[in-house]
């Protein structure tokens, strides 16, 4: 392993919680250096050594002397990473993002569904089924959409292993509302001049697709783009023949006309499958405020009634660094 060039931070989530913005911010400092495509090679099927030799390869030249870092949302989630960040790159940060449970599983409904691995069904009845496990057995993807949103236990895991002055964790609410402020305390806990980046940070949001028709046009368009382990629920880029460039091409074009007739506004749901998404993640939530504190759990929408009475406490024995809130015995999110 290329031990020069190996990265000083990891993004490791959470799947659509604003990652993407995350990495615009950070890419915006002229003393960070962050590999642009994400890195999946600490998670199975793709782990081994050589694999790791290969990502550290990536880097440029010239980051040799800046901040170095990669980027894979769903390490978060899967079990088998936590060990592989301790081995391969024991010292490195290790940078979380988070999102209002509902929020997140509305976007990662609409996301999955356009990588073809779901059902394109209305989302009332397309979440009620996943939240019950009707998919589970003929599309293992729709597991991710889930479990992807239990932030508590996933957090757990990671300051099981890794002290909590090590692990940032970004409120999205925060990135939109006072991504100026909340970024530059990322700076400061990555170690890099704060003045040297952005004067201002712009609200940096990948704009979702909410359309049904829109969503089944993209998923044939993947196609072309990627290859499909529907067993496993693995999606992965492929070659583009010249065949598929030209249907590519042409679904680009179907898909502009379609945004001009179908809004992609994001959907309102209604109040009883709110109301189910908020109980299947509650006791996640208490788990959560354990983690992080109640102001950190009550910002990302867990309600007073959610949350238990007790007083937090650190899942881990370490201090927390100034990166986070004031309570030393508790590691908070980076947030006002």
């Amino acid at each position: 392993m290329n031990a020069t060039m190996t990265p000083h931070f990891i993004i490791i989530g959470a799947q659509k919680a604003g990652s993407s913005s995350l990495q615009h911010y950070l890419n915006a400092h002229p003393d960070i250096s962050l590999i642009r495509q994400e890195a999946n090679v600490l998670q199975d099927p793709f782990y081994s050594e050589a694999a790791v030799d290969e990502l550290l390869r990536r880097f440029p030249a010239d980051a040799a002397d800046k901040v170095r870092g990669i980027k894979r949302p769903n390490y978060l989630n899967l079990p088998e990473v936590p060990a592989r960040i301790e081995r391969h790159f024991p010292d490195a940060k290790l940078l979380v993002t988070l999102r209002d449970p509902v929020e997140r599983i509305v976007s990662a409904y609409f996301h999955y569904m356009q990588y073809g691995v779901i059902p394109v069904v209305p989302i009332e009845r397309g979440l009620r089924a996943i939240l019950r496990g009707d998919y589970d057995d003929t599309h293992p993807a729709a597991i991710e959409v889930r479990e992807y949103g239990f932030y508590g236990a996933h957090l757990a895991r990671y300051y099981d292993r890794f002290p909590a002055e090590r692990i940032a964790v970004i409120l999205f609410a925060d990135l939109v509302t006072d991504g100026a402020a909340t970024v530059q305390r990322l700076y400061e806990f990555l170690g890099v001049d704060p003045t040297r980046g952005p004067s201002e940070a712009s609200r940096v949001v990948t704009k979702g697709t909410y359309s049904l028709p829109r969503a089944r046009l993209l998923a044939q368009r993947r196609r072309f783009t990627h290859d499909f382990d529907r067993a496993r629920g693995i999606v992965s880029p492929k070659r583009v023949t010249t065949v598929g460039r030209y249907a590519v091409s042409a679904i680009d074009a179907a898909d502009r006309m379609l945004s001009r007739v179908f809004p992609s506004d994001k959907p309102r749901l209604d109040t009883e499958l709110v109301a189910m998404i908020r109980g299947f993640y509650a006791e996640d939530g208490r788990t959560l405020e354990r983690v992080l504190g109640a102001d950190a759990a009550v910002k990302l929408g867990y309600t007073t009634a959610e949350r238990p009475t007790s007083t937090p406490v650190s899942p881990s024995p370490s201090s927390a660094s100034p990166a986070f809130a004031d309570d030393a015995k508790t590691p908070r999110a980076i947030c006002r």
